[in-house]
């Protein structure tokens, strides 16, 4: 096993001595971790943050109450320019129509509400009133910041309701219709106080301790696990088939061959150098997690022995492709595809809970996919090792169908 170290020690040196694999190591996956971190919501602990774009045009006390209700939610929803700096907006000038809808289009918001001109005596004449909402969502329905305005919403219209109640009351009631008025504003206050005591309420809880509003990750707990498993795929299997490809067409591993060394010591030597360099390229992308203040959970094994299944696991793939190759060209062709579509279908880049039903079904035909719903249980759930089972547990299946298929097809010429 002496030899298998010593060749797996001159095969990360050689690695390391090139820069464009620094470059590919280090630089290129720390950008976009951050880059993806921050676009998904910038969030350590992986809620996502969701902004609303509000025009109150209307500046009514119904106008305002309904302002309230949006920003007195919480939740993880920014109402602007209440919010103020947050919003990159100035709260004393707010914005307009079009510099609303430029921030809409460019991703700097997430949804636009306009209170237009009237909304208050709309109301107040029991009219039906219908406020315009832009949304950047596919599914508009499906949009959390669409169903924040509605529960807003429901708040306005029990006020409205009770206050239609008070005047058919009043009416059958044959009062006095002087004190209509009075009677009106007073079923409106008890209205609004029974509202905001919310008598039933359901509360959402999540595995992390109810750490977000949505069941799916964003921020850093989606980009560091998504961008370690990425370049996993690209300098781990793709770096590996290169080696291999490599020594085969300079005779470096033919001249190894007849040497005294056991073929096994070899093979072991390349694989163990690949483990390494998986390992080394999870350390840099989460010690960028940690440096944002990402929880990756309660205990260190799971993390470990999660991060090691997948490392072997893209490493057994690099040598069955290994055994298939017959040029440089198809190295660069394989491992980009390989690594781009695993990554795209096992939700490195997004959530793979963003995807249709059976694409979720495809993905998980992709080592990738089983690597991230581990991670989401780690970071997002705060989930223990019993947890993680399934994904071993497919991980180990890849990496040993992998590794026999490799070893059945390696050539050392």
């Amino acid at each position: 096993m002496r030899h298998a170290w010593i060749i797996a020690r001159l095969d990360l040196l050689v690695f390391l001595r090139s820069r464009s694999n620094v470059i590919q190591l280090v630089l290129v996956p720390v950008v976009l971790t951050l880059v993806l971190g921050f676009a998904l919501g910038g969030r350590a602990d992986g809620t996502l943050t969701l902004r609303l774009d509000l025009l109150d045009e209307d500046d009514s006390p119904h106008s305002r109450q309904l302002v309230e209700a949006l920003t007195s939610q919480g939740l993880n929803l920014l109402v602007c320019p209440a919010a103020g700096e947050t919003c990159g907006v100035d709260g004393s000038d707010g914005v307009d129509l079009e510099a609303a809808f430029a921030r809409l289009r460019q991703g700097d918001s997430d949804g636009l509400l306009r209170i237009a001109e009237g909304f208050g005596e709309s109301l107040a004449a029991q009219e039906r009133v219908v406020l315009p909402f832009h949304t950047r969502a596919a599914m508009p329905t499906a949009d959390p910041v669409w169903q924040r305005v509605q529960i807003a919403l429901s708040s306005i219209n029990g006020a409205v309701a009770a206050d239609a109640t008070a005047r058919a009351l009043h009416d059958a009631l044959g009062l006095n219709v002087g004190g209509l008025a009075d009677y009106r504003e007073e079923a409106q206050g008890l209205a609004r106080e029974a509202w905001s005591a919310r008598p039933a309420l359901v509360e959402v809880t999540q595995g992390n301790g109810g750490r977000g509003a949505s069941d799916i990750p964003g921020g850093f707990a989606q980009s560091v696990p998504g961008m370690a498993t990425f370049y996993a795929l690209f300098n781990v299997m793709g770096g590996g088939m290169a080696v291999i490809m490599r020594e085969r067409r300079e005779g470096t591993l033919a001249r190894m061959a007849i040497l005294p060394l056991r073929r096994r010591e070899i093979l072991a030597g390349k694989i163990l150098a690949r483990v390494v360099t998986g390992i080394l390229q999870f350390l840099i992308i989460f010690a960028v997690g940690f440096a944002m203040g990402l929880d990756v959970g309660r205990e260190p094994l799971p993390l470990a022995l999660l991060t090691l299944m997948y490392v072997l696991c893209v490493t057994a793939l690099g040598i069955a492709l290994a055994g298939l190759i017959r040029n440089d060209e198809q190295v660069a062709l394989l491992s980009t595809l390989i690594a781009m579509t695993m990554a795209a279908l096992g939700g490195a880049w997004w959530p793979l809970s963003l995807a249709p039903p059976f694409m979720q079904l495809i993905g998980k035909l992709t080592p990738v996919a089983w690597a991230m719903e581990g991670y989401h249980h780690l970071i997002w759930r705060d989930g223990a090792l019993p947890e993680l089972l399934p994904s071993l547990a497919v991980l180990t299946l890849f990496s040993v169908t992998f590794f026999a298929l490799g070893l059945r097809l390696f050539r050392f010429k």
